[in-house]
């Protein structure tokens, strides 16, 4: 994997860094009246999907461990997957959208965009990689009918 760091920890990094942009760079603050609230809701969101996930990889009987992709044994497709081919990776967008807003700082959308950017393309499109090597043709049809993200 390109990736040596697990997307939740590369999460917790960009939320740190969220938090200080908010701190430092009060120039680039934004009011929004119920911030809290529409975080809170973004988090509740965020966490059902990882859920979903998940309880789908439990399911399978599959490995949930992004940095060793080589080590799942069924392709899920099901559940919450029908919808998005990385909900986990959603997941953790989500929360960071919800920090976006709860910190309330232009520069922190950036670091959101950041954050979407560098997962893919360190941590997902490796991982497509070694699943179409472990799959083959089944992955790349999932691929074709189902989006990355949303």
């Amino acid at each position: 994997m390109e990736l040596k760091i697990p997307p939740p920890i590369v999460a917790a990094l960009f939320a740190l860094t969220m938090w200080g942009m908010a701190t430092i760079a009060t120039f680039a603050a934004l009011t929004i009246h119920v911030s809290w609230v529409v975080s809170l809701v973004l988090l509740v969101v965020a966490l059902a999907i990882d859920f979903f996930a998940l309880i789908s990889f439990q399911i399978a009987k599959t490995t949930i461990n992004p940095m060793q992709p080589h080590k799942a044994s069924q392709l899920v497709v099901v559940g919450i997957y029908k919808f998005t081919r990385n909900p986990m990776y959603l997941g953790l967008a989500v929360i960071m959208l919800a920090f976006v807003i709860w910190f309330g700082n232009l520069i922190n959308i950036a670091l959101l965009f950041t954050f979407v950017w560098y997962i893919t393309q360190y941590q997902i499109i490796p991982e497509e990689r070694a699943l179409v090597k472990l799959f083959g043709d089944d992955f790349i049809a999932y691929q074709s009918s189902v989006r990355r993200w949303i």
